[in-house]
């Protein structure tokens, strides 16, 4: 049930349309107001230098774009199909793994993953999902 997509989304070979990132977030925060999450998203802003998130510290460039809360705390990094992890987002999630926090990296195609997480079956939740 990944819904449709609207205009901005990129084309795949074959003349597919898949969803942008922005339409994902989109689709993630009503699944996470559906199940009762609370969250916080980090958005970029276009600045004189290009697209920046405002943050400060070793982890700042890295931060998941999301934060979400209710008997737990859920870091989650989103990306559109077929897009990669930078070098920093790859730091920051080893080291929030590493002190034992839950990360997801989850693009359109994770859809059941996401909702399986965020929905009925916590309980099963894995920790550090796919990357």
């Amino acid at each position: 049930m990944l819904g449709t997509v609207g205009a901005g989304a990129a084309l795949v070979s074959g003349g597919t349309r898949t969803m942008t990132e922005a339409e994902w977030s989109k689709q993630l925060r009503d699944l996470m107001k559906l199940y009762g999450w609370r969250h916080v998203h980090f958005r970029p802003a276009l600045t004189k230098q290009g697209w920046r998130t405002a943050g400060s510290g070793e982890l700042a460039a890295g931060w998941p774009d999301f934060v979400i809360v209710r008997e737990r705390v859920v870091f989650v990094e989103i990306k559109r199909a077929g897009a990669k992890l930078s070098a920093a987002q790859e730091d920051v999630r080893d080291a929030l793994l590493a002190a034992g926090a839950e990360w997801y990296c989850w693009r359109p195609e994770d859809f059941d993953e996401a909702h399986g997480v965020l929905g009925i079956g916590v309980g099963a939740a894995k920790k550090g999902g796919a990357a």
